[in-house]
């Protein structure tokens, strides 16, 4: 499984490097577009380092595509009139301080949502400064348990 997770992180940061130098970009503007340290993004990009959801989304959007877009190992585009099925334990987990997350569908791109499921923290041990913020929609289904959400 570890091996799963550094090849999947070695993936990642060599489609964000990937398509950060086909777009002409510098280390430097991507990051200061994605307010991260230039150090930061090398190692993403290097696969040393695993970004957290929102430093995904920031990335995403200072380059000018969906999260989805860095987990494709095949560029497979979701078309319209399509559908996609999902199956329990086939997706990467990723952790935040918060919460983990499984991405689904993250080999295909071009939906309209980023679908994942999320398991939260217990409110107890949450580590969490500052809160999870980027422009869009959520949509949340709890399976078990209660949830709060604050919105600004």
């Amino acid at each position: 499984m570890a091996s799963d997770d550094n090849d999947n992180r070695k993936n990642v940061g060599r489609n964000i490097r990937d398509l950060r130098i086909e777009q002409g970009q510098t280390l430097k503007e991507v990051a200061d577009a994605a307010k991260i340290a230039v150090s930061t993004l090398s190692k993403i990009e290097r696969g040393l380092l695993a970004p957290s959801y929102e430093r995904f989304s920031r990335i995403a959007r200072a380059l000018g595509v969906e999260i989805g877009y860095f987990h494709a190992t095949d560029g497979k585009r979701f078309a319209e009139g399509e559908f996609l099925v999902s199956k329990a334990g086939e997706h990467t987990i990723y952790q935040s301080d918060s919460h983990s997350y499984e991405l689904l569908f993250a080999d295909s791109h071009g939906k309209s949502m980023l679908p994942a499921l999320c398991t939260l923290m217990p409110l107890d041990k949450l580590r969490v400064e500052t809160h999870n913020r980027h422009p869009g929609q959520e949509f949340i289904h709890v399976l078990e348990g209660t949830v709060a959400v604050h919105l600004e």
